[in-house]
């Protein structure tokens, strides 16, 4: 099973539903566990901070692996209790990702002339961008934290489709 339907399956044997569950308590659930995951992380901050590269490449040199294992644990359940609101919602969680996953892949350039039609629309914004190739696949960055920007051909995810 995965992740959303093993969630379907968690919800069916403890009766949550839209009947028996008030949404209030969802939110509240991904809420604690965000701030258990910012919590772990918080103990890092000075030591990321620090670093030169703003990819943190590093990260897992630092943690002890205990505060892995808390890191790990606060991920997997923010997994859960996000994919146990999407079930209460009655979003399969694969489709959502999916439709995510389709948008994120359209922030890249499929030839050279769009990632530079994309770089001269950034500089027309103040934004000073680079691009780089991988397999044929051209990505856009901003040069001052090497965030992935979105390519000329981008599309937002098509979220109504999901509303019911």
């Amino acid at each position: 099973m995965n992740s959303y339907e093993l969630s379907k399956d968690w919800m069916k044997h403890i009766g949550q539903n839209k009947e028996t569950t008030k949404e209030s308590l969802l939110v509240t659930l991904i809420v604690e566990e965000f701030n258990e995951f910012k919590d772990v992380t918080d103990k890092f901050k000075d030591y990321f901070n620090s670093r030169h590269h703003p990819l943190l490449d590093d990260f897992w040199d630092y943690p002890r692996e205990a505060d892995r294992v808390e890191i790990i644990d606060a991920l997997g359940d923010m997994l859960v209790v996000i994919n146990n609101y999407l079930v209460w919602l009655g979003i399969d969680g694969n489709e959502l990702t999916k439709e995510i996953y389709d948008s994120n892949m359209s922030k890249f350039c499929y030839n050279q002339n769009d990632a530079e039609a994309s770089i001269k629309k950034y500089s027309n914004s103040g934004i000073d961008a680079y691009y780089g190739e991988v397999g044929g696949v051209y990505y856009i960055r901003r040069k001052s934290d090497n965030k992935i920007l979105k390519g000329i051909n981008f599309r937002l995810p098509d979220l109504k489709r999901f509303i019911k």
